[in-house]
């Protein structure tokens, strides 16, 4: 990981065990993220959305607050 690089989360996010999240991401208050997502760099979440299992996100994608993709 490079020096600096931090993933930024809410209150009440639950990353499942298999998830990957780049060290750049940010994730908003709720956040569930399920098993084997694969979520490249400097990804947004919106408070309260979900990502379905194995579901992959693009680098520098913006999912909007409340959406359930996957």
């Amino acid at each position: 990981m490079r020096s600096g690089s931090e993933v930024r989360s809410g209150r009440q996010v639950e990353i499942h065990p298999t998830a990957i999240v780049h060290p750049d991401a940010e994730l908003g208050e709720g956040v569930i993220v399920a098993n084997g997502v694969q979520m490249g760099g400097h990804v947004k979440i919106g408070d309260a959305a979900v990502v379905s299992g194995m579901t992959g996100i693009h680098q520098f994608v913006t999912v909007g607050t409340g959406a359930f993709i996957g």
